[in-house]
């Protein structure tokens, strides 16, 4: 799994090669609000659009029925 740019400015892009599972996402604030989510399809890539949150932090989690990461995200 891999995400890119970061920071991002506008657009997160995800790339799910070598997953074989399909994933859930949250993308959540420095005070723990959900801000965005959605579901990402094994073995593609996705973009998440951030261009209209405001400048800081966000935390990404990606999840499924047997694991969960999170990665920090600073929006530009």
């Amino acid at each position: 799994i891999r995400f890119y740019p970061n920071p991002v400015r506008d657009n997160l892009t995800i790339s799910l090669n070598g997953v074989d599972e399909d994933l859930n996402y949250e993308v959540f604030n420095t005070i723990g609000q959900m801000v965005s989510k959605g579901s990402l399809v094994s073995n593609r890539t996705h973009t998440i659009g951030m261009a209209q949150y405001r400048s800081g932090i966000y935390f990404l989690k990606l999840s499924t029925g047997s694991f969960s990461i999170t990665r920090k995200v600073i929006k530009k």
